[in-house]
């Protein structure tokens, strides 16, 4: 049975974690403390993986892993050096997510990987990815700050622009998130 979340209860949890989160952009490091994760920058090498966590995977193609241990730090992420500061950010707010979402049993992680297996897939898995990452792009652009931003523009690349300046999310996240809040004409991008 697929557990989906719907868009409203997405904001609703979204605005729970960023409530105080006045600045722009969104610290996604004090979002990842608030949920007791430490957030580490690393080179993945194949000795940070089970055989099987890298099923027709190359280290290189790993963005983020996350685990869950009994140490003072509940939950570790572990976010690939090599991603852009932009892809970092959602990487994290996407482990974020996930973490939120669904349960991570102790002793096991998830890895986030450059182009996920899609086939042969599972449906629920393709439900989970795409939740996680609709809350990832609430989390990194709350939706007061967007509504408050549009109030400024007429035209929506105007908008765009502007949130990818003082959010620090790649474009493509901002067209998603404004098509999520029915914002936007798919048309258009």
């Amino acid at each position: 049975m697929i557990n989906y979340i719907l868009q409203q209860n997405i904001e609703v949890i979204a605005n729970e974690l960023v409530e105080n989160e006045l600045s722009s952009p969104i610290d996604i490091i004090k979002v990842a403390a608030k949920l007791n994760c430490c957030i580490e920058i690393v080179d993945f090498e194949p000795n940070d993986f089970h055989w099987h966590d890298l099923k027709n995977v190359e280290v290189k193609d790993v963005y983020a892993k996350m685990s869950r241990n009994s140490s003072k730090s509940k939950y570790t992420i572990k976010i690939s050096r090599s991603l852009n500061e932009k892809r970092r950010r959602f990487s994290i707010a996407y482990e974020i997510s996930n973490l939120i979402l669904y349960d991570l049993k102790e002793g096991t992680s998830f890895i986030h990987v450059r182009q996920p297996t899609l086939f042969p897939y599972i449906l629920e898995d393709f439900y989970k990815e795409a939740q996680a990452n609709v809350l990832a792009r609430a989390i990194l652009l709350p939706k007061r700050a967007i509504i408050r931003s549009r109030e400024l523009f007429i035209f929506v690349d105007d908008l765009v622009d502007d949130l990818f300046d003082l959010f620090n999310v790649s474009k493509e996240v901002i067209v998603n998130r404004l098509s999520n809040l029915g914002m936007l004409d798919d048309k258009n991008y």
